[in-house]
């Protein structure tokens, strides 16, 4: 898809080469004037696709230094959300102040510009109590790693798009 995309810049860079006009998208030649329209509009439908197809990964949970309730250590586990999405939650680690969780997430509708959320929780008998919240904005073609302190301890994942 990036190579695509280059090849339509580079095409798009000829036109504005061969207009009469530099900054202006008038031609006096017919058969360019159809190629740069429909070089336009491929670009158009082309940024469209970039959008409504990306795929956001959510993997490699880590949580350290964490404090629960005064009974021990907490029984960690993670609530993951993008753009409002709610995609799934990690298992609970027993008694655990630095857990680390294996499980991944994907959210095939998710785009940039979304807001990736995941929610950091101690597990109790009677009320789960929220340790923090971590969150990010997707950035585009983009994998990346993001750390959030809050008072109760850190939390890290890796995220890609």
């Amino acid at each position: 898809m990036k190579r695509y995309t280059a090849v339509l810049l580079y095409k798009l860079n000829i036109c504005e080469e061969n207009s009469p006009w530099p900054g202006h998208w008038a031609y006096t030649d017919t058969a360019m004037a159809s190629s740069c329209s429909t070089l336009l509009l491929s670009l158009l439908i082309l940024s469209t696709l970039c959008v409504a197809t990306a795929n956001v990964q959510v993997w490699g949970i880590r949580g350290s230094d964490l404090h629960g309730d005064s009974l021990g250590d907490p029984d960690p586990y993670v609530k993951v959300y993008c753009g409002g999405t709610f995609g799934g939650m990690t298992e609970f680690k027993n008694n655990d102040a630095n857990p680390s969780w294996t499980a991944s997430f994907s959210f095939p509708n998710g785009k940039v510009g979304d807001v990736l959320q995941l929610e950091l929780w101690d597990k109790d008998s009677f009320k789960d109590d929220k340790l923090g919240t971590c969150t990010t904005t997707v950035e585009p073609y983009s994998s990346s790693k993001v750390s959030c302190s809050f008072r109760k301890g850190k939390l890290e994942f890796n995220y890609g798009v």
